[in-house]
């Protein structure tokens, strides 16, 4: 029985690794690319990495605890999304900042697109 405990606890902490490495890895390619179009500095691509990761992992929270409170868990990321906005504008400053605006409203139009393909498949 121990062995069915150790067993699972091991499958359950390499599944939350995993899991965060996805994450960490997702942020870590926007930052490459942000650094690519806006020319970030290695000092505010650093920065810039360090938000987006910790915005995503507070959002991540917040899913997790109103998982099944559609409403509220929207209404609570929408009030740390200005937030964290304030914070890279002023790493980034205003023009880098529609930049940054511009590619994530991009890649989120991919998403709706290859959504819409998948639907009418």
């Amino acid at each position: 029985m121990k062995k069915a405990y150790l067993l699972l606890f091991g499958f359950l902490l390499s599944y939350s690794v995993n899991a965060q490495s996805k994450v960490e890895d997702s942020i870590k390619k926007d930052t490459e690319k942000l650094t690519e179009i806006l020319q970030l500095t290695k000092t505010e691509n650093v920065q810039v990495y360090d938000i987006l990761l910790e915005k995503e992992n507070e959002f991540n929270v917040l899913r997790k605890k109103y998982k099944d409170d559609k409403n509220t868990r929207k209404a609570e990321i929408e009030k740390l999304g200005p937030i964290y906005n304030r914070r890279l504008r002023d790493i980034l400053g205003g023009e880098k900042m529609n930049k940054f605006h511009d590619y994530f409203k991009s890649k989120y139009n991919d998403y709706l697109k290859s959504k819409r393909n998948k639907s009418k498949n």
